[in-house]
């Protein structure tokens, strides 16, 4: 049974990106407008999934590297890398139809370094998006953390795959 749910994970990543906003807002530099840049929307978003994971996997004692921000290919650089398992992090799912392509690109090149990827999203609202991404990196390949149980689907893929 994993420690964290869903709506665990969205509440750390939104309180951490209060903390992370407040404290942007001390350096000498700021003129007086909160930043609200997608970049740390997004970055506190992947730590939160780093720091979820990690602590499910040291639960199951499974005490593996992991790594940030690591070039798999030529101009393909994913979010974590966990032993063998690419992980690409999004907070709100795809921009386009043009995304297909590039993560099924990016999957294809962790296949031929022999790492497994996988893809996770804090939301997707568009279904078309939702099963177009799961097309392009394969269906049990794909998790949704605005779906109940998603986040269990993805610890467990997670682990059946370092356990191999």
């Amino acid at each position: 049974m994993a420690m964290y749910t869903e709506t665990d994970i969205m509440r750390l990543y939104q309180h951490n990106l209060g903390i992370a906003i407040a404290n942007l807002c001390k350096v000498e530099v700021f003129c007086g407008t909160p930043p609200t840049l997608a970049a740390v929307n997004g970055w506190v978003f992947e730590q939160t999934v780093q720091h979820c994971l990690v602590d499910e996997l040291a639960n199951q004692n499974l005490h593996t590297t992991v790594m940030e921000q690591v070039r798999i290919g030529q101009r393909v650089v994913i979010d974590l890398l966990v032993a063998t398992v690419a992980v690409e992090i999004k907070l709100k799912g795809l921009f386009g139809q043009d995304d297909f392509a590039k993560y099924r690109k990016a999957a294809a090149q962790a296949r031929s370094r022999g790492l497994s990827y996988l893809y996770l999203t804090g939301q997707e609202n568009h279904p078309p998006y939702r099963e177009g991404i799961k097309r392009a990196v394969g269906v049990n390949n794909a998790f949704f953390l605005d779906v109940a149980g998603e986040w269990e689907g993805f610890l467990s893929r997670v682990t059946v795959l370092l356990r191999q």
